[in-house]
């Protein structure tokens, strides 16, 4: 409704949340494909039309079968939980609708200060509102935006690198065996720490 009012960093951001996501979603389908120990043609055909959620539920259960009778990783239960808050705040971000933050609080049923729709526009107070579900996440604000995108591109990395440190045998990738990453698991799990996510 009020897009208008988006800055285009704002937008911009919008857009890194979008390519992200796709790089995370690639990331964990990869990861499905190896644990399945599938032909990537075959894997490719059967997460064709499984939507991310599916996804990542799907992973999450294989772990678990990995690490039958063992502790999972807490490195593991650490990226699963994030990867799902931040795809639900991706879900927003993407599909929600870009409203000022006095609407988004008025349909909540919160009363609102004198003026303050025109303050909201005036210093461009505005939130990703997703309408759709009574329990919607919470509104996501424009300044949040970016950091959701370094966020999911943090986590990509971490499953990454996690499933390099696990399962060594299983990484093979369209074009042999990729290159180890560059930063450990310990590493990456507290620079995503430091931005403020640590989902336990």
């Amino acid at each position: 409704m009020h897009s208008v009012l988006l800055s285009e960093a704002q937008k911009a951001a919008i857009a890194d949340v979008a390519i992200a996501s796709s790089e995370l979603e690639a990331e964990v389908e990869r990861c499905i494909i190896e644990l399945c120990k599938l032909w990537w043609p075959h894997g490719s055909i059967l997460l064709n039309n499984v939507r991310i959620e599916a996804k990542l539920s799907i992973f999450q259960q294989l772990i678990d079968v990995e690490f039958h009778g063992k502790t999972i990783a807490e490195d593991f239960r650490f990226v699963c939980c994030n990867l799902k808050d931040l795809n639900a705040q991706r879900n927003t971000i993407i599909h929600g609708e870009w409203v000022t933050k006095s609407w988004s609080e008025e349909l909540q049923g919160k009363k609102l200060k004198p003026g303050q729709y025109r303050k909201d526009i005036e210093e461009k107070n505005i939130v990703a509102y997703k309408k759709r579900h009574s329990k919607s996440p919470p509104a996501i604000s424009a300044r949040h935006v970016k950091k959701v995108a370094d966020l999911m591109s943090l986590n990509r990395a971490l499953l990454h690198q996690l499933f390099w440190e696990h399962f060594p045998e299983r990484v093979r990738g369209l074009s042999g065996r990729p290159a180890s990453p560059q930063k450990s698991s310990s590493q990456l799990r507290e620079m995503i720490r430091k931005m403020g996510q640590s989902c336990q």
